[in-house]
């Protein structure tokens, strides 16, 4: 097979040489050193296809890795995988670089898919809206993204400027790998931006349309949103390894499952302040049945760190929000981390919060747990709060609470009279007014080795449940102490869902008898009690319980 060397592309397009079909049949390929000049990096090899078109057209013009020159003659590009946008006549940061790309991303989705190269002496602007074809993507050639420099950016290849009206679209497996993008007409002083050039952060730089988008390696800046997705099925999308300087940072919305969500930043990179680091929006969001994804190792300066409405079974693991501070309750605003609505068997893993208003919150649906492991809060404002449960149910086991702007803020606290609590593992309380304050539960079970340093009031509001003397008596919860109202005499305590060898005492304010058998007493005896005497018993089997104590008044 024949190769003809010539010096550009638009030379085969304007047909300069005067090839005929008898000098270059079907098949002959023809290879450039550039698209407008030599060495311009838009060299590439054409195909004479053998087809006829309108005579000098352009890819740009013809909507594919395709053109014709001077005769008709249809040319395509050859490929494997891979174009460069400049290839195509792209690459010089016009508006016309949406047309480019299309062109380059028909060609490839037509091949199955692959990548649209934007190389680092590349600057590119999407003025339009555009959209990544099924298993295509556009890859830059940054490995990590991010510098302290900030008025460097502006000179970063493998740089997208986008048009705060556009959006880049994903469509069913294509992405976005190794790119700067930020918005069209911002500027980076050297200085930082003020808080109110961060004001003018809009639009949102990625929409994820369908199933399985992968983005990953970008630094994303100066939007309200950094990626969305469509509220439709969206399920499977990675996003890893971002950096991110917008209002908002992901939202994952209906995604029915499966994301995964690991080491990225929602940081302010573009400024130096505390006035200025302020970004009032929301970190990381999954939202309206998001359920099955794994959100890990990321890091949210936002006023709301991470948020959860209405999805279930998310694993988060390692993740921090952090907010600006100056060592007063100035800026201590938002939440770290706030779950609402119908949320359910969510999982905390070693998450920190510091700085916020409070910590965690939780506001979910009455019988909806979720679970804190070993996740730790600090520095939040005077009167923060660090775990804060409106209403569901919440298991907590081991972490820390510690060192509030002032003394006078609260560990955690429970305040709704349907809330099932369950605080073990050994939790530390320090520098803090109140380490447990339980304004209104139905069930606050709490164990004996949580430590408090320089905590005025372990527990506030605290209450012992009641329960009414019955022959046949149920405790009301999972707690261990009950007082035990009227003077009903008691035959049977039932063991149906108790813990084996589970410990509980019975606080007998009126005072009644107690008969043996069921409940094995000393002597195995009847016993009539006193009011205001107290019977500490252990779960045996089936309804059976063994007295360890009393204290007869």
């Amino acid at each position: 097979m024949s190769i003809l060397k010539i010096d550009t592309t638009l030379e085969l397009i304007n047909n300069f040489r005067g090839f005929t079909n008898t000098v270059v049949g079907e098949g002959t390929i023809v290879e450039t050193l550039g698209y407008s000049t030599i060495g311009d990096g838009g060299g590439a090899q054409w195909k004479r296809t053998g087809n006829l078109l309108a005579a000098s057209q352009s890819p740009a013009q013809l909507g594919d890795a395709r053109l014709s020159d001077k005769g008709s003659n249809e040319w395509a590009l050859v490929f494997q995988g891979e174009i460069n946008i400049r290839q195509v006549g792209s690459g010089f940061d016009s508006s016309n670089d949406v047309t480019y790309a299309n062109a380059a991303l028909a060609a490839l989705n037509t091949a199955g898919g692959g990548n649209l190269i934007i190389d680092m002496s590349t600057k590119v602007l999407f003025d339009t809206n555009i959209d990544v074809p099924a298993s295509c993507s556009i890859v830059g050639q940054h490995i990590y993204n991010d510098t302290t420099d900030r008025d460097k950016w502006a000179s970063i290849g493998s740089r997208i400027r986008i048009n705060p009206a556009a959006t880049i679209g994903l469509q069913n497996g294509a992405g976005l790998q190794g790119l700067v993008l930020y918005r069209s007409d911002m500027t980076f002083p050297a200085a930082g931006l003020t808080a109110a050039e961060v004001a003018l952060y809009a639009g949102t730089a990625v929409t994820c349309k369908s199933a399985s988008p992968y983005i990953a390696k970008n630094a994303i800046l100066g939007f309200e949103w950094a990626i969305i997705t469509l509220s439709t099925n969206t399920p499977r999308g990675r996003v890893e390894l971002n950096k991110i300087d917008c209002t908002n940072g992901i939202d994952v919305d209906m995604d029915l499952g499966g994301w995964i969500i690991d080491r990225n930043g929602c940081e302010p990179i573009l400024s130096n302040s505390d006035v200025d680091n302020i970004r009032s929006g929301i970190g990381f969001r999954l939202r309206n049945r998001s359920d099955w994804s794994w959100v890990t190792n990321n890091f949210s300066f936002q006023d709301t760190g991470f948020a959860l409405v209405d999805a279930n079974h998310i694993k988060f693991t390692a993740c921090g929000a952090d907010h600006p501070t100056d060592g007063t309750d100035l800026y201590h605003t938002g939440i770290g981390f706030d779950i609402d609505g119908g949320c359910l068997d969510n999982v905390f893993l070693a998450c920190q919060s510091a700085s916020h208003l409070k910590g965690f919150k939780f506001s979910t649906d009455a019988g909806d747990r979720n679970y804190m492991i070993g996740c730790g809060v600090w520095n939040l404002a005077s009167t923060g709060i660090g775990i804060d449960v409106q209403s569901g149910d919440l298991s907590i086991n081991g972490g820390f609470v510690r060192d509030f702007i002032s003394s006078t803020g609260k560990g955690i606290v429970v305040n709704d009279a349907a809330s099932k609590v369950t605080v073990v593992g050994g939790v530390s309380f320090k520098n803090l007014t109140t380490a447990m304050d339980t304004v209104s539960y139905s069930e606050f079970v709490t164990s004996q080795d949580h430590t408090f340093d320089s905590v005025t009031n372990v527990q506030t509001n605290e209450a012992t449940k009641t329960v009414a003397s019955a022959g046949t008596m149920t405790l009301p919860n999972n707690e261990a102490v009950f007082d035990v109202t009227g003077t009903t005499t008691l035959g049977t305590l039932v063991g149906s869902g108790v813990q084996p060898q589970k410990i509980v005492t019975l606080i007998l304010s009126s005072g009644l008898t107690i008969n043996n058998g069921g409940y094995v007493l000393a002597g195995a005896v009847n016993w009539v009690a006193p009011a205001g005497s107290s019977i500490t018993l252990q779960y045996i089997t089936g309804n059976t319980w063994r007295e360890i104590s009393r204290n007869e008044q």
